[in-house]
């Protein structure tokens, strides 16, 4: 998985090589591919995209969600989302597919199911409200 991040952030750098240049990369994940990127035991092609990466000094920065409340699967599958969605909206995003593996969520957001816990209830009116804005 690491190798497959990595080649996609060289052939971003590739594609948009002027942006690269003229604008510090920050780049948020929550892999490891600063810490891969640098053992000296890497592959050769790894080898080869670290040097290509190396002269954009692109920063890698850990990001990962972590609730720090007590949550339902359910809730954590909203939380997701809502954060896909302020993510989204924060970076002028115009059109988003949003893709999850919680069919009770999905089935209530596409109005086949209805959200019968009130927290759930909360969460469902929050998401629908970010979707139309």
């Amino acid at each position: 998985m690491i190798e497959k991040l990595t080649l996609a952030l060289v052939t971003a750098a590739r594609r948009l090589r002027p942006y690269f240049q003229s604008h510090q990369v920050v780049v948020k994940t929550d892999y490891p591919i600063k810490q891969i990127l640098r053992k000296p035991e890497l592959a050769g092609r790894m080898i080869a995209w670290l040097v290509e990466l190396s002269e954009f000094g692109i920063q890698y920065e850990k990001q990962s969600l972590k609730f720090s409340f007590k949550v339902t699967n359910n809730q954590a599958e909203y939380e997701a989302l809502l954060a896909g969605l302020r993510l989204a909206h924060d970076l002028g995003a115009r059109k988003v597919s949003c893709n999850s593996d919680s069919k009770l969520m999905v089935e209530q957001l596409s109005g086949t199911y209805q959200a019968k816990d009130t927290l759930l209830q909360r969460y469902f009116h929050v998401v629908s409200h970010q979707i139309s804005s």
